[in-house]
């Protein structure tokens, strides 16, 4: 800690360096985080895009037969 109290050129260029790579090492690390969490975001989005499309075709292609059984639904308790 010496070198902190002796502010001569050496230890200035000294701190100055430090302080930079400490910097560069906290950026370079967030910087990694931010790509993967990015990565992930999408990947999350693409899943819930594709699973959104076959639910709306399901949908689609079972859309009379459900329209059918809640027709069944409500009318048979009338039937009875």
């Amino acid at each position: 800690m010496q070198w902190l109290q002796d502010p001569n050129k050496s230890n200035v260029y000294n701190l100055n360096n430090v302080r930079r790579d400490g910097s560069r090492h906290f950026r370079s690390k967030m910087k990694k985080y931010l790509n993967l969490k990015t990565d992930d975001l999408e990947t999350n989005s693409k899943i819930k895009n594709i699973r959104n499309e076959a639910v709306r075709q399901l949908m689609e292609q079972l859309g009379g037969l459900f329209c059918i059984i809640l027709s069944l639904s409500v009318v048979s308790p009338w039937n009875h």
